[in-house]
């Protein structure tokens, strides 16, 4: 599942921050159809909001994993757990 941003082209501001497909369809009063074509075909749902997802899902073999288990084990050191 994607979080979707919403953003008013006119004014250029956030309208939602991070809400789910079913939610920015229910906020612009739309289909969930309608907000996922316009994310995916680059287009404004009723020439005024622009949709965009927020966040991303991150490769197993992406080397932020290492430096993240780096990290998570230093700070359990730190807090005595390991």
């Amino acid at each position: 599942m994607n979080l979707y941003e919403i953003t008013d082209i006119k004014t250029g501001k956030t309208i939602e921050p991070a809400v789910t497909l079913k939610q920015a369809a229910e906020r612009l009063k739309c289909s969930g159809s309608a907000v996922s074509g316009a994310y995916y075909g680059n287009y404004a749902i009723g020439h005024r909001y622009a949709i965009e997802v927020i966040d991303t899902a991150i490769a197993k073999q992406d080397p932020i994993w290492t430096e993240w288990e780096m990290r998570r084990n230093w700070f359990l050191k730190l807090c005595g757990r390991t």
